[in-house]
């Protein structure tokens, strides 16, 4: 990360539950975006899901930066077999069926500002931008919506 000021690490802040100061590393980072895991609107819109993990970290950080749906999330499914054709899917809850949720938004974000869409809605080449993983993570996290913890 200290070479390249552009990527931003997301990392799923775990499943420990609902106690205070179950984040831990590599979540616990100060550098990344720590992703917890949210219900969705047929279990309680925006609430924090019983099992994502909760800050803050033990070094006082306030953590996680961000939460995303990882409530019965279905997925692709695989099998070990990279010939079978196998496009089943699976359904599962936790903070890693979140956290890319999150970091696609971030890609989405940062294709915005780097094709200039920014500020004036429509692409201008002259207002492209190559932004930082500070600046994503600022623009994600001030633009969530404060939720029920």
């Amino acid at each position: 990360a200290y070479e390249h000021e552009d990527f931003l690490f997301f990392f799923a802040a775990g499943n420990g539950g609902s106690s205070p100061e179950t984040i831990v590393t590599p979540a616990a980072a100060k550098n990344c975006a720590t992703v917890g895991a949210t219900t969705h609107g047929s279990i309680g819109a925006n609430q924090v899901a019983s099992f994502s993990s909760r800050g803050p970290c033990a070094a006082g950080r306030t953590k996680p930066d961000l939460c995303a749906p990882g409530w019965s999330i279905v997925s692709a499914l695989g099998d070990s077999s990279h010939t079978s054709g196998n496009c089943g899917v699976t359904t599962k809850s936790g903070t890693s069926m979140a956290t890319p949720t999150a970091a696609g938004a971030a890609a989405l974000l940062r294709q915005y500002l780097t094709n200039g869409f920014y500020p004036t809605g429509s692409p201008v080449p002259a207002e492209a931008r190559n932004p930082t993983a500070a600046l994503l993570k600022a623009m994600m996290v001030h633009g969530a919506v404060d939720i029920a913890r």
